[in-house]
């Protein structure tokens, strides 16, 4: 799947409150974090992992804080100088600034080269011979013009300029230009080997930019590596950063959950406002993580590859303008199917599937949606408020309230919810919304209507 970071990030605000939140040094590397293509190649993700890791150490390490500020401000110096590498592979004679364009970076490299020895995060190639190129006095200053060591011919006129009479000057002036013209024909001749070498070396500086700004942010948000496996996916400890760092402000608690899950749907049932959707979005937003290369906000995982997430949760619903809630979510329901029918391995999080039908077609379709998750068996999680769903499958239920004998209030109703996702054979769903919309305070006469019509 050729999928890029930036496509994802339009459909997961959950994924975007990460991604904005690394604090990257250069436009360079957000642009290559943009790039990022989903990974679904076991290797190359723990490799990555194990970079992190690396990265990791090292910022944790005191004795290195001066060495790490000096290897971040070093990689802030980054130019984006791409524009300049293709004119050089393009043949293009390079003018004065981008001839300093190609120093600065040289030179970059090679005090880059210097502090990897220490800590060897990435491997940059050796451009010391573009420095003596664009360096003829060995001053290492990221400066650049067109110097007299280039040419005897051309520090003879200039100093022809100094001593000859005014009439002549525009004629020197002449052939100056013209010396000055043919030496940066003559560098730009020069430097074109260098091509390869300095893609490499603005690609790796990019890449070690977005390493430590990974590995700073897992430490300062307490994320954890996955481990990739074939079998179940299972998280414990996973948590929605953008929605703990909110109720956090507000002075609540967040309560991570735990959930494991493989090759066959899940059926997860609950009271209103009891987090089924915080867990869809958090489980979409943990595999994306996983396979663009981060670490996960969890305290421990265990995460099989998929090649595609599809969520028809309400926030990817959005670009759908113009339909109706249901048509919207049959539309993505059907791109469930269409992929799995197609053999491609999905992870489907559908939440309240036909919630905007009546109750009878509605219970059919999850009841329909199951089964048909079952026969493909597809790594799906699926939330409902219908009782009956009579489909074989494994079902989780949000705990709910916590046992109390006080009256709750308003302030108090998220933090007497228990999050926690326990293992259920039953097929009734709870019934909670009359408990919850009285603490919310809603008219006692229409609740009081309400439960007579219940009863």
């Amino acid at each position: 799947m050729s999928l890029l970071l930036k496509h994802q990030l339009e459909k997961s605000p959950a994924l975007r409150y990460i991604i904005d939140g690394l604090n990257l040094q250069t436009a360079l590397a957000r642009h290559s974090l943009y790039s990022l293509s989903w990974n679904s190649n076991a290797k190359s993700l723990e490799e990555e992992f194990a970079q992190i890791a690396k990265a990791q150490a090292l910022l944790r390490d005191v004795s290195k804080k001066a060495f790490v500020n000096s290897l971040t401000h070093t990689v802030a110096q980054l130019h984006d100088c791409r524009r300049t590498v293709e004119h050089l592979q393009q043949k293009v004679i390079l003018d004065d600034v981008e001839l300093f364009e190609i120093k600065h970076l040289a030179l970059l490299v090679g005090e880059l080269r210097k502090l990897l020895c220490e800590a060897p995060l990435v491997e940059l190639p050796d451009l010391e011979n573009v420095v003596r190129l664009l360096d003829p006095n060995n001053t290492r200053t990221a400066t650049f013009h067109i110097y007299d060591k280039y040419s005897v011919g051309l520090m003879l006129l200039r100093q022809q300029l100094q001593t000859q009479p005014k009439e002549q000057e525009a004629y020197l002036l002449a052939k100056c230009t013209e010396e000055e013209d043919r030496i940066r024909a003559l560098l730009s001749d020069k430097l074109r080997p260098f091509v390869p070498a300095l893609q490499t070396a603005i690609e790796r500086i990019a890449y070690l930019d977005l390493l430590l700004a990974k590995a700073e942010q897992a430490i300062r948000e307490g994320f954890s590596a996955p481990k990739i496996t074939s079998g179940q996916t299972v998280y414990q400890g996973l948590f929605n950063p953008q929605i703990k760092a909110d109720l956090l402000k507000q002075g609540n608690d967040f309560q991570p959950v735990d959930i494991t899950f493989g090759n066959a749907p899940v059926l997860l049932t609950g009271i209103n406002m009891g987090g089924k959707t915080v867990v869809l979005h958090t489980v979409a937003l943990a595999q994306m993580l996983c396979q663009y290369g981060f670490y996960l906000p969890v305290r421990l995982a265990k995460v099989a590859l998929v090649e595609e997430v599809i969520c028809s949760a309400e926030e990817t619903q959005k670009s759908l303008n113009g339909l109706s809630s249901f048509a919207s979510e049959m539309m993505q329901i059907n791109k469930i199917i269409d992929a799995i029918r197609h053999q491609t391995v999905v992870l489907a999080l559908v939440d309240e599937p036909a919630r905007t039908t009546n109750p009878a077609e509605g219970r059919a379709i999850v009841d329909a949606l199951i089964q048909l998750f079952n026969k493909y068996n597809v790594r799906g999680l699926i939330t409902t408020h219908y009782d009956h769903i009579t489909t074989p499958c494994r079902r989780l239920r949000v705990r709910g309230f916590r046992p109390s004998d006080t009256e709750r209030n308003i302030k108090q109703l998220l933090a007497e919810i228990d999050y926690t996702l326990q293992e259920t054979d039953e097929q009734n769903v709870p019934h909670e919304a009359m408990r919850i919309a009285e603490i919310l305070g809603l008219d006692s006469e229409l609740i009081a209507l309400a439960k007579e019509k219940i009863t």
